[in-house]
């Protein structure tokens, strides 16, 4: 126990604040995606937007299977 919560209480917060997280970064990757120009569509850098993206969408449905 930990400040009177159990192990399963923890999990719980520990999970909601990943998500919160999670859903955070989402929404930065989308301002960082609306910043780029049209024709940087399929560049290096937008690719690498969309690699977090997927990673970060991921952890997130790890977080809602749990």
């Amino acid at each position: 126990m930990f400040d009177g919560l159990d192990c399963g209480s923890l999990m719980k917060i520990k999970t909601a604040s990943l998500q919160n997280t999670a859903r955070e970064t989402l929404g930065l990757l989308e301002d960082l995606r609306a910043e780029l120009a049209p024709s940087t569509m399929g560049t290096a850098q937008w690719r690498r937007i969309n690699q977090l993206e997927d990673k970060v969408l991921a952890l997130l449905a790890l977080t809602q299977a749990s």
